[in-house]
């Protein structure tokens, strides 16, 4: 059986980095868009199984892009997966069939959750938390290591809420601390 393949569309490259590694490690085929235009003419060529997508990009929007991918006869049922930092997005998309949302910063298990019950997968296997065995896409996935966690340390909030999304999303534990002695006792515990 062949790999799904989902076709993920987002302006920010890490996102885009964080999203590819934590598809193929679920055994998804994976194509990368850096916006809307992008999206739309990879999609008629990859015609894709499932689409993930940002709202808010330069050139073409999540929702022209998603509107006119939909256009596309061979496309027009593909489900999607929208997400946004904005929850107030999710009304726009709400005239479209067989789309989901998630608001960023998304938790992976949930993104996972839903792009497998989009594309009719029924096995809810993630490298992160499966025993060993077939992943939604008929590969072979590695049983699960001991926990996996890292501590962040940084005081600009931002940019580490950021680093802790995406570490998060890639099913490792992250937490925060705001310096060296608050870094070496949460190592500990």
């Amino acid at each position: 059986m062949a790999a799904k393949k989902i076709l993920i569309t987002d302006d920010d490259p890490d996102i885009l980095m964080v999203l590819e590694q934590r598809l193929t490690g679920c055994g998804y085929e994976v194509f990368k868009a850096k916006d809307g235009e992008e999206a739309c003419a990879k999609a008629k060529t990859v015609k894709p199984d499932l689409i993930i997508m940002d709202v808010l990009m330069p050139r073409m929007t999540g929702y022209d892009a998603l509107r006119k991918i939909r256009e596309e006869s061979c496309l027009c049922k593909v489900p999607a997966i929208i997400f946004s930092a904005r929850g107030s997005m999710r009304d726009f998309f709400s005239g479209f069939p067989n789309v989901g949302f998630i608001n960023k910063p998304y938790d992976a298990q949930v993104l996972l959750t839903k792009a497998r019950r989009l594309m009719g997968d029924k096995e809810p296997i993630t490298p992160a938390t499966s025993e060993a065995g077939p992943s939604p896409a008929g590969k072979a996935v590695p049983a699960p290591e001991a926990r996996r966690s890292v501590v962040v340390l940084g005081v600009q909030d931002g940019l580490t809420e950021k680093i802790i999304s995406m570490i998060s999303s890639m099913g490792i534990e992250a937490e925060r601390a705001l310096n060296e002695e608050d870094a070496c006792k949460t190592a500990q515990k």
